[in-house]
């Protein structure tokens, strides 16, 4: 960025002395014949500018877009997740030990999302993944988990996937 800016100051200045110079030219007729070579020397400024400020304005765009995802992704971050009745963690503390995947819909989109997991659930799980459910539209989707002995075990892993629920529900809607 700082020679960008070097450049497109350097070109400017080059174009201000060929700028004078023209004019210096323009005004003295036994001088004319050096004007083809400060026009030529005056288009290489202006063009070297223009470049260099194109090339600094994307730059500086491209930072600006960078930062805004680094904020977003702090945002995310300071979320609370409620995991059990008595444990309360936020996003970050996943970081490493879980990959996140956050289900946002209405609560009828997040339910039918969670009956269509079932046949993935064990390879989700191996993957480290959690399921937050958030339902966008306010109200909380109820999960309904087979209780029977058959399925006790894939319960145990389903309801272990779809643990996690948000917690101050007007941050997470930010």
């Amino acid at each position: 960025m700082f020679f960008y800016l070097a450049f497109l100051a350097s070109g400017a200045l080059g174009g201000l002395i060929a700028t004078t110079r023209l004019i210096a030219a323009l005004a003295n007729p036994s001088r004319a014949a050096e004007v083809p070579e400060i026009l030529k020397g005056l288009g290489i400024d202006i063009g070297a500018a223009a470049i260099f400020a194109f090339l600094y304005y994307r730059e500086n765009k491209a930072k600006n877009v960078q930062l805004a995802r680094l904020s977003r992704e702090e945002n995310l971050s300071n979320l609370k997740l409620r995991v059990d009745e008595k444990k309360i963690i936020s996003v970050s503390s996943l970081r490493g030990v879980a990959r996140l995947v956050i289900c946002a819909g209405p609560a009828p989109f997040i339910l039918e999302s969670f009956k269509l997991s079932e046949p993935f659930t064990q390879s989700l799980l191996d993957r480290g993944v959690l399921v937050v459910p958030f339902a966008s539209n306010g109200n909380l989707p109820s999960f309904e988990f087979d209780e029977g002995e058959e399925m006790k075990e894939l319960t145990t892993k389903r309801k272990r996937l779809w643990q996690l629920a948000p917690i101050y529900v007007s941050e997470w809607s930010k």
